[in-house]
């Protein structure tokens, strides 16, 4: 069966459509023109397809005035001062909603995201939450005077970031450029911290494959942000063997699991006074006096 291409608008935003041989629906927007396509099995019926662009159209619009204007913005650098991107910087401070990036491991219908981007298909992601706890400036480049777009890589800045899990770096890079009025990319990425984990105290591959043992860190040190809950004997061997136990008194969350030895259990959550496990790394077997 041939491919059928047609058209219709929304909102004033023309939507190109292209029916072929496929078996999911995706829709893409051109970085390179903003232009909208949706690419759909020849069995959908046009009305469904309408109703598909129609349900995204924010999304769409968003989306594709982003991408113009990044076109834009590519035919003359803006001049920028240190104390705008303050100013800037401040605002994304604290809790947020951000888009991930269609290059991402995130899985839409059954298929990682950058899959999708690599055959030049663009879906619709949903924004999750995420927070921004540290955003400092440590160095700025900013010409004072209009430089030309082959010196681009002078203007540039360094900034330090504390954020939650699930935060795209390069995604918070773009956002403040185009908060900005102007478009960006990351250029560099050092993670100094995971956890309780810092940089400083790291080693090379190499030194790690010489000596295994010695580089080792305590399994504890993995969970040292969760409370500690020091369990006795007959509680450790109940949960440690799958069996929710009754801890009154116990608040509602995650805890690291002790024995009565102080020994690592693993971990669990409480719900309603209630624990259970959720993750064990070693079994409690009660002695004959206990």
């Amino acid at each position: 069966m041939r491919e059928k291409t047609y058209s219709f608008t929304i909102e004033e935003i023309p939507i190109i459509v292209t029916k072929k041989r496929m078996k999911n629906m995706y829709l893409r927007i051109s970085k390179e023109d903003g232009s909208v396509r949706i690419s759909a099995p020849h069995q959908m019926s046009d009305e469904r397809i309408y109703r598909f662009a129609k349900e995204r159209i924010d999304w769409i619009r968003v989306y594709r005035e982003k991408y113009l204007r990044a076109k834009e913005g590519r035919r003359e650098v803006r001049q920028l001062s240190e104390a705008e991107l303050k100013q800037v910087l401040q605002k994304f401070l604290g809790k947020q909603m951000q888009l991930p990036p269609m290059y991402s491991a995130i899985k839409v219908n059954g298929q990682k995201l950058y899959q999708l981007a690599r055959k030049g298909v663009e879906v619709e992601r949903q924004a999750r939450p995420i927070e921004i706890y540290k955003l400092e400036l440590l160095s700025a480049a900013l010409p004072a005077e209009q430089i030309e777009l082959a010196e681009l890589d002078k203007y540039k800045f360094t900034v330090a970031v504390e954020c939650s899990k699930g935060t795209y770096i390069r995604v918070l890079g773009e956002d403040i450029a185009a908060a900005l009025g102007t478009c960006g990319t990351m250029s560099f990425l050092l993670r100094t911290q995971v956890g309780s984990y810092l940089l400083e105290n790291a080693h090379t591959l190499q030194e790690i494959a010489a000596n295994p043992v010695a580089y080792c860190a305590e399994l504890l040190t993995a969970v040292e942000h969760l409370p500690k809950l020091v369990l006795n004997a007959r509680q450790a061997a109940r949960i440690t063997n799958g069996v929710r136990t009754t801890i009154a008194g116990t608040l509602a969350g995650q805890y690291v699991l002790l024995g009565p030895q102080q020994e690592f259990l693993g971990i669990g959550k409480c719900q309603d006074e209630k624990v259970q496990a959720e993750k064990i790394f070693a079994h409690y077997q009660m002695s004959a006096e206990e």
